[in-house]
């Protein structure tokens, strides 16, 4: 049944792709990559000036509200967020993920914009209730401070601007309109900066209010740019209607996501509350927490890759660039390229990191973020693959998410607390790997593995290993930590080497030999003009 339920799931996410000669895909090669990072450095963008001006924003409002003004701020938003989350159903991805097979302006974009608005404005209702009910029970019986009732209450507005944001937010990356995206992050960061922190005298409730308020606008900005004369470079390409997905299956698509991170997300709960309970002081929590931290910091650039191009992994809008296994193998080698780069450099930094801005006493949390920060490798180097797996399958998705949940269960309650928190990042580092490969064995039996992402998880969890087993060697020898640096470099360096060799093989980067004769040419047409400009 499972495998039936594949193929339909295949069948129907699976427009008829228009072929393209040799030929075709050579002249369009080129320009692939600069696409990828065009969305890695808008996004980028995006995410700097919306979480700097968060970030400001709470520096601010810390100081000029108060410990406890900001901490019943922090907790409302805290629980904003989570309620978003789940209500939210992955409403982000799945904006991008449908919206990205129509053209703005055409029938088809214009219905699905109409189920998604439907399913936006059901689940933010769904989180405003769910949160605005909850607040009196979670503030006298969970918190026990009856002064939580109101910032809880107002958080629930929040709550439904976020699922809001995000569905506004998918609709633009699935457009591939960074500039929007921008827009939309600039409301957001500046509006917090200057909301948040001139309403802390008045308390955490005006607060909430001021940041809803900000969200909401940033909402309504982004609908008008979304439905007010929507262009976007794929309004140039050549139109193609296909059927548009029903509310139902797009609905159905962010519930499967719901159930699959769910899962993830109690056995990294219940991984961390084992850390907890094996240590009674509390210190192997507190570097499992630096250890997250590290790579949670880390891992920025990299998922960019795979959040910002999810438009390109489907057959839709990876018709222009040779279908959507050359896509994938292109956007792999893209991210392996940016986790090799930022895991290397974090793990050499990393002693300096823990020693000064933690402090002496977290030396032990050294080898914890090393595990951490080398997951990067095998979770983001071919992301691109399990996404496209999520969109061509959603059953098989599931069960690699399931295998995921149940092996981390299993080994943590075993493991964790005796091993703690170098335990816990060593478990979620295996299951990461067994995750990709399972994920690139269901594409294999799907028919939808692309040619050398096999080699490439090879090659990431090599790179990866290599890095911990130095970064290891240099935690038991401190006398030579400057030739390890230097190993860890080199390691980083070479993998890099043979990833770029990767991609000038599949034409993505020019050649050397091309590349110094493009090099040569411009500068022979540079030098051929100077001669030829007028002296005065």
């Amino acid at each position: 049944m499972s495998n039936l339920q594949a193929a339909a799931e295949t069948r129907q996410d699976s427009p008829v792709m228009v072929e393209a000669g040799a030929a075709v895909q050579t002249k369009r090669s080129p320009h692939l990559i600069g696409s990828l990072m065009t969305a890695v450095g808008g996004l980028g963008v995006a995410l700097a000036i919306e979480r700097g001006g968060s970030f400001l924003s709470n520096v601010l409002a810390a100081r000029w509200g108060g410990v406890e003004v900001f901490g019943a701020y922090s907790v409302a938003l805290m629980a904003a967020n989570n309620v978003a989350w789940y209500a939210g159903s992955g409403i982000g991805t799945t904006s991008a993920r449908f919206i990205s097979e129509h053209a703005p302006g055409t029938e088809g974009y214009r219905r699905t914009i109409r189920a998604l608005a439907t399913i936006g404005l059901i689940s933010a209702a769904v989180a405003m209730i769910a949160l605005w009910a909850g607040a009196g029970p979670m503030a006298k019986l969970i918190l026990r401070n009856p002064k939580l009732v109101a910032p809880l209450q107002m958080a629930a507005l929040s709550a439904a601007a976020f699922v809001l944001v995000e569905c506004c937010r998918g609709v633009f990356i699935g457009t591939r309109n960074f500039t929007h995206i921008v827009v939309l992050s600039s409301l957001m960061g500046f509006g917090l900066l200057m909301a948040v922190p001139a309403a802390a005298k008045f308390g955490a409730t005006r607060m909430i209010a001021g940041q809803s308020t900000v969200l909401l606008v940033a909402v309504v900005v982004a609908v008008v740019l979304i439905v007010w004369k929507p262009k976007s470079p794929a309004s140039k390409r050549d139109v193609r209607e296909i059927e548009p997905a029903s509310l139902g299956r797009v609905w159905r698509f962010g519930l499967m996501q719901l159930a699959g991170v769910v899962g993830m997300n109690a056995s990294g709960w219940w991984t961390a509350m084992l850390v907890a309970r094996g240590d009674p002081s509390l210190l192997q929590v507190a570097f499992y927490t630096v250890a997250t931290q590290l790579r949670n910091f880390s891992s920025l650039v990299p998922s960019l890759v795979q959040q910002g191009n999810l438009a390109f992994f489907t057959n839709e809008g990876s018709r222009d660039f040779g279908g959507a296994k050359r896509v994938i193998e292109v956007s792999s080698i893209a991210a392996s390229v940016l986790s090799t780069l930022c895991a290397g450099a974090a793990v050499v930094v990393l002693p300096l990191i823990v020693g000064h801005m933690y402090g002496k006493g977290y030396g032990a949390a050294e080898l914890p973020g090393v595990l951490a920060i080398t997951t990067l490798l095998v979770h983001f180097g071919v992301s691109p693959a399990a996404s496209r797996l999520t969109f061509v399958s959603l059953p098989w998705s599931g069960a690699v998410n399931g295998v995921w949940a149940v092996f981390v269960v299993v080994a943590a309650t075993l493991l964790v607390p005796t091993g703690g928190a170098i335990a816990a990042t060593a478990i979620l580092f295996t299951a990461h790997v067994i995750s990709m490969f399972l994920g690139l064995a269901c594409l294999r039996r799907l028919g939808e593995l692309p040619p050398g992402v096999t080699w490439l998880a090879v090659l990431d969890t090599l790179t990866a290993l290599a890095i911990a087993g130095l970064a290891w060697l240099r935690a038991a020898n401190r006398a030579y930590t400057l030739g390890f640096d230097a190993l860890i470099l080199g390691v980083t360096a070479v993998a890099t080497l043979i990833l770029v060799q990767r991609a000038q093989s599949c034409g993505v980067l020019p050649k050397p030999l091309r590349l110094a004769s493009m090099w040569q040419s411009g500068l022979a047409g540079l030098l051929a003009s100077g001669r030829a400009r007028p002296s005065n």
